[in-house]
């Protein structure tokens, strides 16, 4: 975690494993969203097991987000222009419809 004000770095812990939850991300262009999004990323991958941990990326930029395809706890990253994907997770995420995979 970056303190500027404090010029110090420090290391960002977040729960998200009791309970379980979900992580919603947002921000202004520019502002470290995507950076945040792939260091969490690898950072769950290397401690947890695909069984463990589901990404689900949405990326409606410059598709930066594309490398998490790769990772096998990625079900799918979701670009513009998708939005029945869309509208699907987030049905899923609210308790309703099918849960979502990765051939939507």
């Amino acid at each position: 975690m970056d303190d500027p004000r404090e010029r110090r770095q420090e290391e960002l812990y977040i729960p998200l494993d009791d309970p379980p939850a979900h992580l919603l991300v947002y921000g202004m262009p520019s502002s470290g969203k995507t950076t945040f999004l792939l260091t969490l990323a690898l950072s769950l991958a290397m401690d947890h097991t695909p069984e463990e941990v589901h990404l689900y990326a949405l990326d409606f930029g410059a598709r930066a987000l594309n490398v998490l395809s790769a990772f096998p706890h990625t079900a799918d990253v979701i670009a513009r222009g998708e939005t029945e994907k869309v509208v699907r997770l987030f049905r899923w995420f609210a308790g309703r419809g099918r849960a979502p995979s990765a051939a939507f």
